[in-house]
């Protein structure tokens, strides 16, 4: 007898193809965010989070395969939205810092854009406080398998794919830098 082969599993997330179906995805994707505001992953629900969206349990199951689907998209986007700041903080940085640099006070400069990227982070961690705290919550084996899906799509966390232009951005400083290591100060201070 032969084998019949299984059918292909499917996505575990659905991408909208239409505006109305957008609008649903993006309504569960609010809903979940104040849910995760408010509780613990654990403790938000599938209905509680379709309640929220004003939606049903159909369309939550017609964009996601399960909680952890809706989680991982909500982690995607943070990772977006963080890489999207620091692109353009960067892009700020070299714009600015080489004629600034000669122009003027080095020190101040420094202290600007550091002061700027901590402005940032702090806010992109207070906007997404929920969605991360669940993610780092995850148990062990929902973490390895979210890198394991990032590994695949080539995907480099936001601050390792930025590190390299903030140390080069920050490097430009040494000669003003008050550390034991000038070469090393950059790299501590990004990190």
């Amino acid at each position: 007898m032969k084998r019949q082969k299984k059918p292909p599993k499917p996505a575990p997330v659905t991408p909208p193809q239409q505006d109305r179906s957008r609008d649903t995805m993006d309504k569960l994707l609010d809903a979940a965010r104040e849910l995760l505001e408010e509780k613990s992953f654990e403790d938000v629900t599938v209905r509680a989070v379709v309640d929220r969206a004003k939606s049903s349990t159909g369309a939550f199951y017609a964009r996601f395969e399960n909680r952890d689907a809706l989680l991982d998209v909500l982690d995607d986007a943070c990772a977006e939205e963080l890489r999207t700041a620091l692109t353009a903080f960067l892009d700020r940085c070299d714009d600015e810092s080489a004629e600034m640099i000669r122009r003027l006070d080095p020190g101040r400069l420094l202290a600007e854009q550091v002061g700027e990227l901590t402005e940032l982070l702090i806010s992109f961690h207070r906007r997404n406080r929920g969605p991360l705290r669940a993610v780092a919550l995850r148990p062990r084996e929902r973490r390895k398998e979210a890198r394991k899906r990032e590994a695949g799509a080539g995907s480099v966390p936001p601050t390792e794919e930025a590190m390299p232009r903030l140390l080069e951005s920050f490097g430009r400083f040494r000669e003003i830098v008050r550390h034991p290591d000038p070469e090393r100060a950059p790299a501590v201070a990004a990190r």
